[in-house]
């Protein structure tokens, strides 16, 4: 950057004292005819020489600043790009593994529950069904107890 500002400084003197130097003898031209036509040969000489100097100058710095701005905005979309990307694909597996405990939970639960009530049920009729089964059992056991007992008693 510094190097090209310098030769920007190069062109704008040159071109300063080539118009300056030109008004300059051409002032003086019916005296110094001969040294003003060589003079000025040589001069436009090296003007023409800095002008294409010149001229290749600006056509670098134009390109330096067309590809640095191209690859500055390449490489932002493609970060810009890139990070988003990655940014929805955690953000998708984040949702992924959330929703995946929660329905691991919740059939966990659901299943837990189930079992609960299941067994649950399963083993109060076991029981109702015991009772009964033993109450029955001891009805006709005394039934036949006093049946007996009172046909014995009486015959």
């Amino acid at each position: 950057m510094l190097v090209v500002l310098v030769l920007l400084l190069q062109c704008y003197y040159y071109f300063y004292f080539y118009y300056y130097y030109k008004y300059y003898y051409h002032y003086y031209q019916s005296h110094y005819h001969y040294y003003q036509s060589h003079y000025h040969y040589r001069y436009y000489h090296h003007y023409y020489c800095y002008y294409y100097y010149c001229y290749y100058y600006y056509y670098y710095y134009y390109y330096y600043y067309y590809y640095y701005y191209y690859y500055y905005y390449y490489y932002y979309y493609y970060y810009y790009y890139y990070y988003h990307y990655y940014y929805y694909y955690y953000y998708y597996y984040y949702y992924y593994y959330y929703y995946y405990y929660y329905y691991y939970y919740y059939y966990y639960f659901y299943y837990y529950y189930y079992y609960y009530y299941y067994y649950y049920y399963y083993y109060y009729y076991y029981y109702y069904y015991y009772y009964y089964y033993y109450y029955y059992y001891y009805y006709y056991y005394y039934y036949y107890y006093f049946y007996y007992y009172y046909y014995y008693y009486y015959y």
